[in-house]
Order: C-alpha cells, then sequence, then structure tokens
C-alpha cells in the first residue's frame, strides 16, 4: 500500500483520502512552490504492478483528458513508472455535508443547484469516447461539491459509472441494463425532490436498492407535487420509469428547468454554504472519487489501512459483478476480473455422414463396395 511523505514523481503524497479494492486516492503537494498547480490528487494502485489497477487508473485518465471543463477535475499527468494519475486538487464541501450540517438550503438555492449540475451533465454527454457519449453515472451529493466562491463542482467522472448510490439510482442503472445521458437526467430529478422535500428517495425503504430496480418512486413525486405543483410535470417527466419517456435531449431538459423555476423569486446563497459547514469531520474528500468508503474513525496518523478493514457503504452490492472486465487505455487487451471456470465434462460433438465433405464420403463408400465384393467372392470360392 502506498503511504503518507512517499514521493510520486515531483509529487509528495500528504494526506491519505480513500481507498478502494484496487486503488488508493491521496492529496499531494509539489516540491515545487513555483508549480502552478501545487495541491494535487493522486491516484495509484494498492499493489505496485496490479495490471488491474493500472488499467482502471488510465481510463480515469483518459475521460478526465477528455473532458476539459472549469468545473470539473482537470488531469494533468499519467506518470508511467507508478501508474499514477494526477489531477487538480477541488477544494469545497459536497453537499451532503451541506445538509447534514442543517444548512437551512432554501429552494432558489436548491434550483440554483440542479441547474448548475445540468449544465455540467450536459457537457460532459457532449464528449464521445469510443464511439458513445460519455455519462457521468454518480450522480449524488456526495460527489457535488460546492466551493468557497459558491461555485458547483462534480467529482468522481472517469470512475466505475455503475456505482452509484441507491436513492439516485435511475431503473435501468440498478438493473445493470444500459447507461445513455437519460440516467443523469433521472438522477438529477431524485436529487431534486431531494433538495426540495428533504425526503431521500427510497430512505424508507429496508431495501433501497431493490426498490430503485423497481422505480418506486410515485410516493415521493406525490409528496412533491402537494408542495411544488409548479415543479411537478417536468420533475415527473424526468423520472419516468422508461427512458423513452424523459426529455428528449438535455438542451430541452435545461430551458424547462429555467422556466419551471421562474415562479421561485429570490437568489440562491450558495456561496455561504461553504463558510457555514463545519471542516472539522467533513466527508467530501473521503467519499471523493470512491467506490468503497473508509469511514473516518478508521483514519490514524494519516496513513491509509489495508483494504480489509473497508466498510461498504451501498445497503445492498447488486447480486451479480456489475462490470466483468477492465479496459486498458493504451492496450487492445482487455483484463478479467473475475475467474471464468470451464467445466471438465464437456460433451463431445459426434461427426455425422452429412457433416463429411465430397472426398471423405467418397472415400467411405468405396471402402463399403470393396468390402461387400470380398465378401462375396469368399462367398463363391467356398
Amino acid at each position: 500500500m502506498p503511504e503518507v511523505g512517499q514521493q510520486i514523481g515531483a509529487f509528495v503524497l500528504k494526506e491519505w483520502i480513500a481507498s478502494d479494492k484496487h486503488t488508493s486516492l491521496f492529496r499531494a503537494v509539489s516540491a515545487s512552490e513555483s508549480t502552478e498547480n501545487r495541491h494535487v490528487a493522486i491516484r495509484i494502485p494498492n499493489v505496485r504492478g496490479d495490471k488491474t489497477a493500472r488499467g482502471i487508473i488510465k481510463r480515469e485518465y483518459s475521460i478526465l483528458s477528455l473532458a476539459q471543463e472549469e468545473n470539473l477535475p482537470q488531469a494533468l499527468m499519467f506518470i508511467d513508472s507508478d501508474s499514477a494519475l494526477v489531477r487538480t486538487w477541488i477544494e469545497g464541501v459536497s453537499l451532503h455535508d451541506v445538509i447534514q450540517s442543517s444548512i437551512t438550503i432554501t429552494p432558489t438555492s436548491a434550483i440554483a443547484i440542479v441547474l448548475e449540475v445540468s449544465a455540467l451533465l450536459q457537457n460532459i454527454h457532449q464528449y464521445i469516447r469510443k464511439n458513445k457519449n460519455l455519462v457521468y453515472g454518480r450522480l449524488c451529493p456526495n460527489h457535488i461539491i460546492i466551493t468557497p466562491l459558491g461555485e458547483v463542482s462534480l467529482i468522481g467522472l472517469g470512475r466505475n459509472p455503475w456505482n452509484n448510490s441507491p436513492h439516485f439510482t435511475s431503473p435501468e442503472q440498478a438493473q445493470q441494463a444500459f447507461l445513455d445521458w437519460r440516467t443523469d437526467q433521472w438522477s438529477l430529478g431524485a436529487l431534486l425532490i431531494y433538495l426540495l422535500t428533504k425526503t431521500k428517495p427510497y430512505g424508507d425503504k429496508t431495501n433501497p436498492f431493490g426498490a430503485s430496480k423497481n422505480a418506486h418512486i410515485y410516493p415521493y413525486l406525490a409528496q412533491f407535487k402537494r408542495t411544488y405543483p409548479s415543479l411537478y410535470p417536468i420533475t415527473s417527466k424526468m423520472l419516468s420509469k422508461a427512458a423513452g419517456e424523459r426529455f428528449s435531449s438535455d438542451e430541452l431538459l435545461c430551458s424547462r428547468l429555467l422556466s419551471s423555476s421562474a415562479s421561485l423569486h429570490g437568489k440562491g446563497d450558495l456561496d455561504s454554504f461553504y463558510k457555514k459547514t463545519p471542516k472539522d469531520g467533513r466527508t467530501p474528500k473521503l467519499q471523493e472519487h470512491t467506490d468503497i468508503h473508509i469511514g473516518q474513525q478508521h483514519v490514524q496518523d494519516d496513513r491509509p489501512k489495508p483494504v480489509s478493514e473497508i466498510q461498504y457503504t451501498p445497503i445492498e452490492a447488486p447480486p451479480k459483478p456489475i462490470e466483468r472486465i477492465v479496459e486498458l487505455v493504451d492496450q487492445e487487451t482487455f483484463i478479467p476480473t473475475e475467474e471464468v471456470s470451464i467445466s471438465e465434462n464437456i460433451p463431445i460433438e459426434h461427426s455425422n455422414f452429412d457433416s463429411l465433405n465430397k472426398l471423405e464420403r467418397i472415400a467411405i463408400i468405396f471402402v463399403i463396395i470393396n468390402t461387400l465384393a470380398i465378401i462375396y467372392l469368399m462367398l463363391n470360392i467356398s
């Protein structure tokens, strides 16, 4: 496992942030004070030489290098010798921490957050990688960062898009059916309900992941309709179970959000969220870019803990592996993440006469005729 104080390229690891099965995330500082991006985030394999971890990190580097947006983390470099991704550090507090701090989020502030996130998602979806538009797939309060200037940023782009909180997971995503930009639209609708009603979708369910599979969102929509009738039509369309019934484009969604929110007067106060949110015990960095969350009670002396001590945040894990292969950006090969067992009792297919070619058929017929002729001669001689 990498450790605080270790040097990676021209950077020194200063603070352990989080770990998952294959990789760890650190805050690092450049040895040179004149460097423009002195404080950075570095993702590195837990085990040096781990090819699966290298593939995961190179995929994240590739996507972050592609999506050059101001309010998204930017890939700075890939250190080949350490299989390490170096990206910009996003300072701020997560929307999750803002909510947990009991800070009042006015309807205008909630709409402002949703509109900012909607614009970021629209930009993400415009990028094409391997003939497919990018999908974020990880929209939840833990991955929405409010900066000291009151700007909204998204973290987690480039990580496994299938792994998201069940409270903000679309039915097709929960069923592992497919992902596209409409998946993010559904998550944005769930976020809008949460911010305005203070009710987390499926938060009252013992099995929220199962509820997300079946899109049991109607009770939460009914509550939303009673409080915000003007926003109900757009929100219910965003949360349609069938992806084809949602808004047909990001542009249309953004314009409808703007027009529907016109009745909410006032100014959002996002710039005060960072100041009001306590900085001690906050979790945005621990949950940044991580599929498996390590609680702060396990952090001692700024040193990473073994993977065996990881606590899983999802209430229920998917019944089947979501991602069976890890794609490598610099190669055309794929590394399996699970062993494939092959039965030793494989049935042997026997060839029949019809499956033989013409010459094989003639040879067999010739042998049969010769055999019959010999038998006939032997019978006549005797």
